[in-house]
């Protein structure tokens, strides 16, 4: 493996020295954002050019080398490596706790509970996790995490959300868990890129990067990178 400085070089001797990312919007705001300037620092000579889609797209027809994905490693002609589990927990505002006291996760059912539509199985995944079975009450239902997130903390009801999204929310004191159960989803994030990308020292310096950043966040991640042609 290419030390960082042979990586760098290799990088600096390359005339295009681009970047082509797609990231998923709410990653990049929340988890990557606050992160990236250090990656920038590192390598100074990759520009990266930052494109957010929720919805599937061709990395190769839309001429690009490397995305962050939710789900599973299924991409088709692509390599996916680890990065995060989805690791979801229920959470509202302090005022609405106040006002709707709960005594466990079956009291839970008789709450608004905000859903997602990009997670239309969320809340039953939970509630079975937890032991918990019979019908539940439907709250606002908002497109991404972000949304569900701001009507969260406008006390609209519990939203079920992935932990490391709303680190800012919870340290500030805006969202409070409601339990301290955290459940998996069925979803993690990848770092994915077409198999013919393996070799590019951009993508692998990103990659790498991910990995370290992972890492120091205290998340474990197991060592699974698959390949599917």
């Amino acid at each position: 493996m290419a030390s960082a400085k042979q990586a760098r070089d290799a990088i600096a001797s390359d005339p295009t020295g681009r970047l082509n990312l797609s990231i998923l919007p709410t990653f990049w705001m929340r988890w990557l954002l606050p992160r990236i300037q250090d990656f920038a620092r590192r390598y100074p000579d990759i520009t990266m050019s930052i494109a957010t889609h929720m919805d599937p797209f061709d990395l190769s027809r839309d001429g690009i080398d490397a995305a962050i994905h939710v789900g599973s490693p299924d991409w088709k002609g692509c390599k996916c490596e680890f990065l995060l589990p989805e690791i979801m927990v229920p959470v509202c505002s302090p005022g609405f706790l106040e006002s709707n006291p709960l005594s466990g996760p079956d009291s839970m059912r008789s709450m608004p509970l905000l859903e997602m539509s990009q997670r239309p199985y969320a809340w039953k995944q939970w509630f079975d996790s937890v032991g918990v079975s019979g019908e539940y009450r439907s709250g606002m239902r908002v497109e991404h995490f972000m949304s569900a997130s701001q009507a969260c903390c406008a006390g609209l009801g519990i939203a079920l959300l992935p932990e490391f999204l709303i680190e800012n929310e919870l340290s500030s004191g805006r969202l409070r868990k409601v339990f301290e159960t955290r459940t998996e989803s069925g979803s993690a994030y990848y770092f994915v890129f077409p198999v013919g990308k393996s070799e590019n020292e951009s993508v692998r310096a990103f990659g790498n990067w991910l990995q370290q950043q992972v890492k120091g966040c205290g998340t474990p991640t197991p060592n699974g990178v698959c390949s599917l042609d």
